[in-house]
């Protein structure tokens, strides 16, 4: 079973954290009217819970982090250390294993994809979208692994 926990584990990146990430001036140029709306609503749940401030720029709003909350917000910077972007934590998602079945070159291995939310993510999850918080769950998977004799491993999640 640990080998192919290894083998889940590395191949598919567990464990993993979840991110969002936010622009670090809104509203975002690239970015259409719906998303800037759900932007802006993350920053302002943000800044409730005390993690951002606003800072008004002519007509551009910046967000900036407030000091010693790195384990939830990680600013993103570009090569002039100009912040660009916030990735905020919403969790860590890991893979708890309960049993595998080995059928000739093609092993199955069963077990629960398991969530731990960050601090903030209560406040997050209600105003980020579906599509975003879909990961951050914990639920049921099964793996299949085929070992081939060429010696490639290849993963399929179902489930």
């Amino acid at each position: 079973m640990a080998v192919y926990k290894k083998i889940i584990e590395k191949e598919l990146d567990y464990p993993r954290v979840v991110l969002y990430s936010i622009p670090a001036q809104l509203p975002a140029a690239n970015a259409s009217a719906r998303k800037n709306d759900e932007y802006m609503k993350a920053a302002k749940a943000l800044e409730k819970k005390g993690e951002i401030r606003f800072e008004r720029k002519d007509i551009k709003t910046l967000l900036i982090p407030r000091e010693n909350n790195q384990d939830v917000i990680q600013a993103v910077q570009d090569m002039q250390y100009k912040t660009i972007a916030l990735n905020v934590v919403l969790g860590v998602l890991s893979a708890e294993f309960t049993s595998y079945k080995k059928q000739g070159a093609l092993v199955v291995v069963e077990g629960k994809s398991k969530f731990k939310p960050s601090r903030i993510y209560n406040e997050l999850s209600k105003v980020i979208p579906p599509d975003v918080s879909g990961d951050c769950v914990s639920k049921t998977l099964i793996w299949e692994i085929n070992m081939a004799e060429s010696g490639r491993k290849s993963i399929e999640k179902t489930k």
